[in-house]
This record gives structure tokens, sequence and C-alpha cells, in this order.
């Protein structure tokens, strides 16, 4: 067969949604972005059988393969042409929350999103989600979980949602079989004292447990000696870096200062000013390179603070399909409570400096993944994905390391979870990974924009429809003819 040779349509129409369960299916004609940062390969072919790929072949189905070669146990492909429209590996948001929202899961997957990373739940709420999912009632991402975070002995959250740890001995009743518990990572809130984050640390670190934490004051070198592999938030670094900015702020009563205080702090800091909070921010960030300290930064979080008020996120059609319940918590504006248009101004332009400086640790070699902290303020499930990933554009990483960072460098990490029924070998396209896709109708190759492009979304497999899973009513083409 030679290589990009036209290949017989086995489907009679050139519709996934034609394809015959269980069959292998032979995608063709495309524009292949693996997820390894390696640049996009035209002309193209990749196999899909079960929910695996079997083969990929960059470039075309190499010439003398056999039709019986490619069929396997399944029979003949079907194959369907791409006509030059480009894949890419199914994205993973690293940082939400999916309270009880069963509604939010089709908006997942129909913005490209096949897994996602929740950050604090009931472990029966995500236990009734993911079978959900798994059963098929439901179309969404595959859940990698915390269950409840550990925060400290007076907790910023709700007791569903954490463990007030207080001390060693109640941090051991939590972990007491913990080794049983069905669990992927643990979180840890800004609230614990540094004593019981180190306990923990220790008593967890045979176990193969991948720890992560929303840091507030502590003293965040002792905790990176002390083994935590990641942050959540790089917002959530400015309490330690310049406490003297939230002097008297509460835990969770004044969110709307505290955010104003996180705009004004990075704001200084863009401008060349706070030398003394610049340094030990590069402190801290040369400690995290040494140890390859994960950094989650959750800017779109910062810019719907900053663009709440902006007609395009206050009216966007998409809100239509969020719980009443929901629009009525952002609709209050718990995190911007009392602000003034100078104080939006100062949250946009801090979001810009943040941005860079996260931008400078992914350059200067330092593990950055990427998530969004949905549902917060006008954060749109999937949808905020995109937002995260033009964010770090626009501060200068390139749109094929974004990719990688939201696909394989993301599933790496993911795939540290001991849980024996969590899936393994996923995040990139290649031979023997779960055949997680999207299909994009334009290359992002060089705009990261076009990842909004999409026409076909696999997970596992199974081709869904967007437009199906949820009306989609803004297209890039309307979205670059906007910006452009």
């Amino acid at each position: 067969m030679p290589a990009n040779a036209p290949l017989e349509e086995a489907t009679g129409r050139n519709d996934p949604a034609r394809l015959e369960a269980d069959r292998p299916v032979l995608l063709y004609n495309c524009n292949l972005i693996d997820g390894t940062g390696a640049p996009a390969q035209p002309g193209s072919a990749i196999l899909i059988e079960g929910e695996r790929i079997r083969a990929v072949w960059p470039g075309g189905v190499p010439e003398g393969l056999e039709d019986t070669w490619l069929a396997g146990e399944g029979g003949p492909p079907a194959r369907l042409d791409l006509a030059g429209q480009t894949v890419i590996p199914g994205l993973i948001d690293m940082h939400v929350h999916l309270r009880g929202d069963e509604w939010a899961l089709p908006l997942y997957l129909a913005h490209g999103v096949t897994t996602v990373r929740e950050c604090g739940n009931m472990l029966r709420v995500l236990r009734y989600l993911d079978d959900l999912v798994a059963t098929g009632q439901q179309s969404g991402p595959r859940l990698f979980w915390s269950g409840p975070l550990f925060d400290g002995a007076n907790p910023g959250w709700p007791p569903f949602m954490c463990n007030a740890v207080g001390s060693t001995e109640q941090a051991d009743r939590y972990l007491t079989g913990w080794q049983d518990h069905p669990v992927d990572f643990i979180k840890l809130y800004s609230n614990i004292e540094p004593r019981e984050v180190r306990y923990m640390i220790e008593r967890t670190q045979d176990w193969g447990y991948y720890l992560t934490m929303h840091p507030g004051q502590s003293d965040l070198p002792a905790l990176l000696d002390a083994g935590l592999n990641g942050f959540e938030h790089i917002f959530s670094l400015s309490r330690y870096l310049a406490p003297q900015f939230f002097s008297g702020v509460g835990r969770r009563d004044n969110n709307g200062f505290y955010f104003r205080q996180v705009g004004a702090l990075w704001a200084e800091l863009g401008q060349g000013k706070l030398p003394a909070a610049r340094a030990e921010l590069l402190r801290l960030f040369d400690l995290m390179l040494k140890r390859q300290t994960i950094l989650t930064p959750t800017l779109a979080l910062n810019w719907s603070c900053g663009y709440q008020e902006a007609p395009e996120v206050k009216h966007n059609p998409l809100l239509g399909l969020i719980s009443p319940s929901l629009r009525r918590i952002w609709a209050a504006g718990r995190l911007t409570a009392g602000w003034q248009e100078a104080d939006y101004e100062l949250s946009r332009r801090s979001t810009a400096v943040m941005a860079e400086y996260v931008a400078y640790y992914r350059q200067q070699g330092g593990p950055v993944l990427v998530g969004s902290d949905t549902p917060n303020a006008y954060l749109i499930p999937g949808l905020s994905l995109h937002q995260e990933l033009e964010i770090l554009a626009e501060a200068g990483l390139a749109p094929l390391e974004l990719i990688r960072m939201a696909s394989w460098e993301a599933a790496q990490v993911l795939e540290r979870s001991e849980r024996p029924d969590r899936a393994r070998r996923f995040g990139k396209l290649a031979e023997g990974y779960l055949a997680d896709l999207v299909v994009l109708t334009a290359d992002p190759s060089h705009d990261i924009r076009r990842c909004r492009s999409i026409r076909w979304v696999v997970k596992g497999g199974q081709f869904h429809d967007p437009g199906r899973l949820a009306p989609l009513p803004v297209t890039t083409d309307d979205l670059l003819a906007r910006t452009n």
C-alpha cells in the first residue's frame, strides 16, 4: 500500500458516528501532533483497535503493509479520511472540583478534555460520578482524585470536603489503612501546620502517593526539604512571599480583599518593586527546580477574576449549560466582592505577571502542569482549560510544548497512582497507548487557540461529536476574527 494512497471508505460515509461497534478504525491523511513536543507530521495514520492505539504511522501507512495485518481480530478496519485535519492527544485538566455536577461531565469532553484530576471532594460523590462515566450513563472524562483534602485544626472548608488535622495523632487516625483508601494522590491545604505536613509526608512517602499542596504562609522551603511533590496555584505563594500584604485577612471570610491583595502584590512585582519578595520567589524556584517540584498555576482563576465583568464572560452563551445554583454563586462575585474597576485592571495585569513567572520556571526546566480550578468564578468546565493554555502561550510558552504539558506530562504524573483500576499508558499518540485524541479542523502548532477547533473527541476509542455533547457557539474562526 503506497504511502498516502487513497483508501476505500469502509463506512459508506466519512462519519465516525456510523462506525460499527468494536470495529478497528484507521484514521488517515491527518496532521499528527503526538504529544511529545515533536513537530506535526502531515499525511499520518493512526489505527485504533478497541480502547487503544494499535499503530501510528507518521507520514503515512508504509508501502506493502497488508490489509490482513491491519485487520487484527476485529476484521478489516473502518477507514476515516481526515482530509488533513490535525489530531492531538486528549487534553488533561489537572485541577478541577466536580462538586456533584454530573451535568459538567459532557462539557469537559466536548472541549477535548478526556481526563481530569479532581482536587477535593467527597469520595461518595466521586465514586458516583466515576460510575456514571464508567457504565456509559453519562459521557465524560476519566477521573483521578484526592478525595477530601487535609487541612488544619481550623479548616477553611466544610467537613465533607476536608480532614481537619490539628496534631500528628489526628493525622495518624486519618492515615490508618490509607494504603487501601481509593485515592490517587493526597492534597494538603493552607491551614495545616508544617509539623503535620512533614509528618504526613514521612508517613506516606513509601506508599507511592504524590503529595501536592495549596500552600499558605508556612515555611515552604522546609516543606520542599521534607519531600512535598507539588504546589497548586501560583497565587497561593503570595502569603509566603509578602505576608505584610495580607495582615488581618481571614482564611475564607474576605476573598474579595484577599484576591485584591494578590493582584496588588504581583502587579508590583511586575513593576520591579518588592525586591525582597522577588528574591525570595527566585530562591523558592531554585529549590523547586532542584527537587523537580510540580507547579500547577491555575492562572485561569486569576484571569476570570480580572475579566469577571467583561461582556464575553458575563454573557457567554455557554452559561446556559451551567447549573442555576452555580450561576447564582458566580453572580454573587464572592472572589471579587467590593471591587472597583481599578481592582479588575490590577488583577488583569497581575495575571500576566504571574504567567511570566510560570513561563520562567518552565523555561528553567521546572515541571508545570495545566489546570483550571473550575468551577470557580465563571470558569466553564472544559473551556477554562483552553483559557489556561492561552494565558501561558501569551507568556511565551510554545503551543507544542503546551500540548505536551496538557497531555503526556500530565498523564505521567497521574500514572503515579497506586490504584490498580486506574488508566495506564495514556497521554500521547503512540502504539499501545489509550486512544484518547481530539480531531481539530485547524493546526495549533503556531497558535494554541486553534485547539478550540474541535471536530471529534475520542476517549478510549469511542468517538464523540462535541455538538451533541454540548452546543459550542464560539468557533475558532470566530475567535481568531475577533482577536487578530
